[in-house]
């Protein structure tokens, strides 16, 4: 049974990693545009494909394939000092889960050597890029930080901080395009270094049932032992049964033919080793207190149940073409469970104390409990916890 619930287990969890892989590969094989150094052409390339030193162009709402060095990024709109660096915009949630927008700015030196030779962004003038040379550091994951250097062909050194740069998996936003030459990639990307194991992680149930099989397993062994207790007092104590297979009986006087026969004959048992014997016994015959079967259960329910949330119609976005996604199926039973809810407030209200006084759950209102609550606080001139 043991075998069969770890087989079941792994079969689940090699779909999930499965599933995980798929996604990488997808990712890995998402589409960018790459300029060709020669001509100045767009040409599409995949993720997996994009090289250090290439230049790729990056639109609006896109995700930047690999750290980007912004060389250039879209006309600036109307009212923006020509003699600034051009800004452009990035959204950093899948690094930091801030969706707030970050600033950037192209290099002004590097803006200056290639130009924009159609309004769709599909040909660009790079050949003033040739002989540009990025010193950076060497690949880390510290994300809030970026040091490099840009020399140009006569020798001129300017520094290029995280102000000048998209970070893999960060969006554009706000500008048209950039264009971006690309200095770190895979694995060597700061989103890429900052990955680690997945923890494992289970659901509260689960922890429930481990922590009530404990006690299941602990009575199994106490009956079991007592089992073999009992069994060896019984048969320290009726020696004289003749279907134990002694091979005497108290009192009883053998000839020495009769003690000879009956020792060839009978079984010899040895009440130390009986105990250990008995307690296996019991063990077997008392196993099914371990509810193996229950694991299996629930892992198959809750993977049918991933299933099912997959293919729910009320869940799916339809306007970027998104399903729901469950990406742990252990953790199904997680969803709506609420115990702790963090607030955020500002010093611009007229008092900062804020206290629960009603909420409200599938029309049911709790003001008469929060009431309660309240008095009682005050009886005992306590605050109340927010």
């Amino acid at each position: 049974p043991l075998g069969f619930v770890v087989a079941v287990d792994a079969v689940f969890a090699a779909l999930e990693d499965a599933q995980r892989h798929a996604a990488d590969r997808a990712a890995n094989d998402a589409p960018t545009r790459v300029v060709d150094d020669v001509t100045g052409e767009c040409f599409e390339c995949r993720w997996r494909d994009v090289r250090a030193g290439d230049v790729v162009v990056v639109k609006n709402r896109e995700v930047a394939p690999a750290d980007l060095v912004i060389l250039k990024v879209a006309p600036p709109a109307a009212g923006e000092s020509d003699g600034d660096d051009p800004v452009c915009y990035v959204e950093t949630k899948s690094l930091d889960g801030e969706t707030n927008l970050k600033q950037r700015r192209a290099l002004g030196a590097a803006s200056e050597l290639c130009s924009e030779l159609d309004a769709d962004a599909t040909r660009f003038d790079v050949a003033g890029l040739r002989g540009l040379t990025v010193e950076l550091e060497p690949p880390n994951d510290v994300v809030t930080a970026f040091d490099a250097v840009v020399v140009s062909r006569d020798g001129t050194r300017r520094a290029a901080t995280l102000d000048n740069v998209y970070l893999r998996g960060t969006t554009v936003r706000s500008v048209d395009w950039i264009l971006g030459a690309v200095c770190g990639t895979g694995a060597d990307s700061k989103i890429m270094r900052t990955a680690s194991a997945p923890p494992a992680k289970e659901s509260s149930l689960v922890l429930a049932v481990n922590r009530v099989l404990k006690y299941v397993v602990a009575l199994l062994v106490a009956l079991c032992f007592v089992g073999g207790a009992c069994s060896h007092w019984w048969v320290a104590t009726n020696e004289g049964a003749w279907y134990l297979g002694y091979p005497r009986a108290p009192g009883e006087l053998w000839t020495a033919s009769d003690r000879s026969r009956r020792d060839a004959e009978a079984e010899v048992v040895n009440l130390e080793e009986n105990v250990v014997v008995k307690f296996f016994y019991y063990f077997l015959l008392m196993a099914q207190f371990v509810p193996v079967s229950l694991y299996v259960s629930t892992s198959m329910t809750r993977n049918f149940q991933a299933r099912f949330m997959q293919w729910d119609l009320r869940m799916y976005h339809a306007e970027t073409d998104t399903p729901c996604v469950v990406r742990t199926a252990g953790l199904n039973e997680e969803l709506g469970q609420i115990s702790h809810v963090f607030s955020d407030k500002t010093g611009t209200l007229t008092c900062n104390v804020m206290d629960f006084r009603k909420c409200c759950v599938g029309g049911v209102a709790s003001a008469a409990a929060a009431r309660k609550y309240f008095e009682r606080a005050r009886a005992t001139r306590r605050s109340p916890r927010p």
